[in-house]
């Protein structure tokens, strides 16, 4: 997703003026979402960790070394995964 603005002295900007309602229009869905209930807020949160799961699972290069506890040797090493940071 491309960025619309930027920074200018410390004050957010649109790098584009051609693009103001685009821009607008990306600002109200930040919005809106911020006013959604918790409960889906949860559920976003919910999917997002699916989908970590789903590419630990099966996109991962550690995946091969994973124990019965679904521990990876980056985790059993001491490292972080980075799927994590989604989180």
């Amino acid at each position: 997703m491309e960025r619309l603005t930027e920074r200018h002295a410390g004050v957010a900007v649109i790098k584009d003026k051609s693009k103001h309602k685009e821009a607008m229009e990306k600002l109200a869905k930040v919005e809106e979402t911020e006013n959604e209930p918790a409960s889906l807020r949860k559920s976003i949160m919910q999917i997002t960790l699916e989908v970590s799961e789903d590419i630990c699972d099966n996109f991962c290069k550690y995946r091969d070394t994973a124990d019965e506890e679904h521990l990876c040797d980056v985790i059993r090493y001491g490292g972080s995964c980075p799927l994590d940071r989604l989180n």
